[in-house]
């Protein structure tokens, strides 16, 4: 029985081992080589504290607020404080987040790699290999951030939500195994009135599954929500002559979404008053993109900008007290915060619209390196910000920190180098996609949409390499997908005149 395994799930099982292993190898090194870096590992920064407090707050006092401070939050998600303690609960302590994460990562590059066998077993293996050996996945994987939870759940919804499409093309010399197509008929065993909803051809089943995984991860980091739209496109796509087929599976998609993210919403609309996930997005206009417009426009530093906003903030928050103290990351001062920050955008909009474009630059192309180098203490002195100095066309500047930090240009060119190949493939594969059949456009659409979403809304001011850590294995596989496309396509071309 084990033999049959192995020998049915080998790739899989190769593909989990490398990415837990070089995860583990590095966790080796933080327990016992970089302990006196990082001292509060596997905690790392600000956003670490706060979940650690949160799950502290909800297993001593039972509410969702910092153990410090105890009035409610609506700025972060419950999802992955609950995580925290399940893993305190079980495992005896937090030194135990690391491993969980590092197999949810081999479980993570599983997934990619089935969703690649979709489209060719060459997509599915280059998928997984980048994801295997991606810096910031090997790094944040061992540190206690949301983005390896974020990233399975994401990913086994997808899954589940691509697995209708069974591949015709796996590479296996007999060619005989097919892609595992998740509770089919005869797999496992379920009771009789569920054979035909889980059967693989039942596409309200596969509204149904994706939705609710899709709405576990908005628990964890709410920047999922942008990717509903693409999901429910899916359904269009793959039905696209039969709308009301496909109509009845988005409605079934969103209406099972909204039923897992509901409760939270409404715990906000007793609590705060806005029947909404968390006040994220305002905070982040009022506090980063517009602040920072107004910033590039006076050329004034961003805390003296930001400065103004809270002025301008407290001039029309009834909730004086707390925006006097800056306490304002809370629904109950988003509609405040909106209005600060967008009736400042709203007198140049096209001009805020080109500065989010160019801010959102390092989403795409960002190496990351320097990040993570500067934080393991391999690179002195602080990160500098590219995008920055190209919109001011502070070249001069740039030359100079460049000139007197050799290891930060090295790291930005060979990280900047890789992303640019990378972001060139996925936008090449998404381009060419609408040449090929039906279920193909369906997968490379809704992935580059998943991506582009996520930097539209994650991008800008706030925009950030390891933003696009929690959606760089959907990059990874339209960029897999495009370069095999435009390399066969070449050597049919040079086939062609060959002949």
């Amino acid at each position: 029985m084990i033999q049959a395994f192995l020998k049915k799930y080998h790739q899989e099982l190769i593909i989990f081992s490398v990415v837990f292993l070089l995860r583990m190898i590095f966790f080796g090194l933080m327990m016992f080589g970089l302990s006196a870096v990082f001292h509060e590992y596997p905690g790392i920064g600000g956003d670490s504290r706060n979940f650690i407090s949160l799950a502290d707050g909800i297993r001593e006092t039972g509410r969702f607020a910092y153990i410090e401070d105890s009035r409610p939050n609506s700025y972060e998600m419950p999802g992955y404080p609950v995580f925290l303690i399940m893993v305190e609960t079980f495992a005896g302590g937090l030194a135990a987040v690391p491993v969980l994460q590092n197999i949810l990562a081999g479980l993570s590059a599983v997934l990619l790699f089935r969703i690649g066998l979709l489209i060719s077993g060459k997509v599915g293996w280059s998928a997984a290999a980048l994801f295997a050996v991606d810096p910031a996945g090997i790094f944040y994987s061992n540190f206690i951030v949301t983005e390896p939870l974020f990233i399975f759940l994401t990913l086994l919804a997808a899954y589940y939500l691509f697995a209708p499409l069974e591949s015709p093309v796996i590479d296996n010399k007999d060619d005989t195994n097919k892609v595992l197509m998740p509770f089919r008929k005869g797999r496992i065993t379920v009771p009789p009135f569920l054979t035909e909803f889980i059967h693989k051809d039942n596409m309200i089943f596969h509204a149904v599954l994706p939705a609710l995984l899709l709405g576990i991860a908005t628990y964890v980091r709410p920047v999922s929500i942008v990717f509903v739209p693409a999901f429910a496109l899916f359904f269009l796509l793959v039905n696209i002559r039969s709308l009301k087929r496909s109509a009845i599976a988005v409605l079934v998609f969103a209406v099972s979404f909204f039923i897992v993210v509901a409760p939270w919403m409404a715990r906000n609309k007793m609590l705060f008053g806005r029947f909404e996930l968390t006040s994220v997005a305002s905070f982040q206009f009022y506090h980063a993109h517009a602040p920072h417009f107004y910033a590039y426009k006076n050329q004034i530093s961003k805390r003296e900008a930001e400065r103004v906003f809270q002025e301008r903030l407290i001039a029309i928050d009834p909730h004086t007290e707390e925006a006097l103290q800056g306490y304002v990351g809370s629904l109950r001062h988003t509609p405040y915060m909106w209005k600060v920050a967008l009736d400042y955008i709203k007198e140049d909009p096209l001009g805020y619209a080109w500065f989010h474009v160019v801010k959102t630059g390092p989403f795409f192309l960002s190496d990351g390196l320097r990040e993570i180098s500067s934080r393991m203490k391999l690179i002195q002195g602080s990160v500098p910000g590219v995008g920055d100095l190209i919109l001011n066309k502070d070249f001069k500047t740039m030359k100079q920190v460049f000139a007197g930090n050799q290891k930060a240009l090295i790291l930005f060119a060979l990280g900047f180098t890789i992303w640019f190949f990378i972001n060139t493939f996925m936008f090449l594969g998404f381009i060419l996609c609408f040449k090929q059949e039906k279920r193909i456009r369906a997968l490379i659409i809704v992935s580059f949409l998943v991506v582009c979403m996520t930097a539209l809304i994650a991008g800008g001011s706030v925009s950030h390499p390891r933003y696009r850590f929690s959606v760089s294995p959907f990059m990874f596989f339209v960029a897999s997908y495009g370069f095999w496309i435009l390399k066969d396509a070449l050597m049919t071309k040079r086939q062609a005149i060959d002949v």
